[in-house]
């Protein structure tokens, strides 16, 4: 019982670590696609801003913290951008932060003369 229960209860505040980083993948995930569809709306790359502060509030809302300011790439097709969260420690050797990019196609807006 004694050499067991470390083992039961590492191996439950793994599960428990997993759990949290999957979850804060899948708000990393959101905020960036969030991010970058707003960033394909802007009219030119000065927006920076505008994306920021929608990744910031859909952060907020879903309860995470962001690690650093968001990386937002631009070139003549897309917008990509990459958000990093930090992840609560509950096994220190686990990964403490989870990032993820989304990728969006740019608006192109034509006229009906211009179709």
């Amino acid at each position: 019982m004694v050499l067991a229960l470390p083992v039961v209860l590492m191996c439950l505040l793994c599960g428990v670590h997993f759990a949290v980083l999957s979850h804060l993948g899948h708000v990393a995930s959101v905020a960036a696609d969030a991010g970058a569809r707003v960033g394909a709306r802007a009219k030119n790359s000065r927006d920076f801003a505008v994306v920021a502060n929608e990744i910031e509030r859909v952060v907020q809302d879903l309860s995470a913290t962001l690690n650093g300011a968001p990386i937002m790439s631009r070139d003549k097709k897309s917008v990509a951008v990459t958000v990093t969260l930090n992840v609560p420690s509950v096994v220190p050797f686990l990964p403490q932060k989870v990032a993820r990019t989304a990728t969006v196609p740019l608006e192109d807006f034509r006229t009906e003369q211009d179709r």
